[in-house]
């Protein structure tokens, strides 16, 4: 029982660190300016991938430059943190920042490539 209770509880953790891992092996291969993201930045961090990290729900401005790479998951955050900075940064880049998808990631989140339409 006491085993069964273990797995049920650590599956949801052994699950979040393989879509970490999928996640910064995949990144390995952009190179780019910077990567704005939400919920992995700090996991992110522990693997050592080649851009530096921005938090989208921490950064009081977004500044588009070309090549800069944006992961995040389009739907999960918007109810939760709709009059939230993290969306309002989502939302600049979306609109002015000109996202091109790159790649569609494990579990519905996308990394996207900042192509310069509207750069500041």
């Amino acid at each position: 029982m006491q085993l069964s209770l273990l797995a049920y509880t650590l599956k949801p953790l052994i699950e979040i660190n393989q879509v970490e891992q999928q996640l910064a092996k995949r990144l390995q291969h952009y190179p780019a300016h910077q990567l704005y993201t939400f919920y992995y930045d700090l996991a992110l961090q522990t693997y050592e991938i080649p851009q530096p990290i921005i938090n989208m729900w921490q950064a009081k401005e977004i500044v588009c430059q070309n090549d800069d790479l944006v992961l995040f998951h389009p739907t999960q955050f918007s109810q939760q943190w709709q009059d939230h900075q993290l969306m309002q940064n989502w939302a600049k880049l979306q609109g002015e920042c000109g996202l091109g998808v790159l790649e569609t990631m494990p579990q519905g989140w996308m990394l996207y490539r900042i192509k310069g339409e509207g750069n500041e």
